[in-house]
């Protein structure tokens, strides 16, 4: 794949793997195939990636992944990076991801406020704000990974400047070696 085409330089120990996966739904029917393909398009790269986490950027990445990993305990996460009062959603991806959301490791948002507002709508208790720009908290991990020891992190969503994966691989690079 030419970095070129995503207008982002990648450092070589990234890895990047599109689905190209994209197409317009002229129908539901379509749409159902469409997304179907997609899922598993998507459930056979991140089994080939074993990533110790998914972070989904975005609802219907996350969802996606999330049905995805159906019966793999790999765990996912949504950010958020838009008010969640503000959902775009047709009806049915609406439905989908209100069924889905709830099984999510956690969710976060870039807002107080947000919490509140995914708090009303979901029963799920891990929920996060982690705002622009926001500093690396301390977490603690299990030390256990899944790629010979070595910590892996998968991230659903278009491969565009406006999502700041540049930012994410740039942090993760400056982040302590022992993460």
């Amino acid at each position: 794949v030419s970095q070129s085409r995503y207008n982002i330089t990648l450092d070589s120990g990234v890895k990047l793997t599109p689905l190209d996966c994209l197409a317009q739904s002229r129908s539901k029917l379509s749409a159902l195939t469409n997304n179907f393909l997609r899922i598993l398009k998507l459930r056979t790269a991140l089994q080939k990636a074993a990533p110790d986490i998914v972070v989904g950027f975005g609802e219907v990445e996350s969802v996606l992944s999330r049905i995805a990993l159906w019966r793999i305990s790999t765990p996912v996460v949504c950010y958020y990076q838009t008010n969640p009062a503000h959902r775009t959603l047709n009806a049915i991806w609406r439905r989908i991801c209100d069924a889905v959301l709830p099984h999510m490791a956690g969710l976060t948002v870039q807002t107080p406020r947000g919490i509140s507002i995914l708090r009303t709508t979901f029963p799920i208790t891990k929920i996060f704000c982690l705002p622009n720009p926001v500093p690396m908290p301390e977490f603690q991990t299990s030390r256990e990974y899944r790629n010979n020891g070595v910590f892996s992190m998968m991230s659903a969503g278009r491969f565009v400047h406006a999502k700041g994966y540049d930012l994410l691989i740039r942090a993760l690079a400056l982040a302590d070696s022992d993460l």
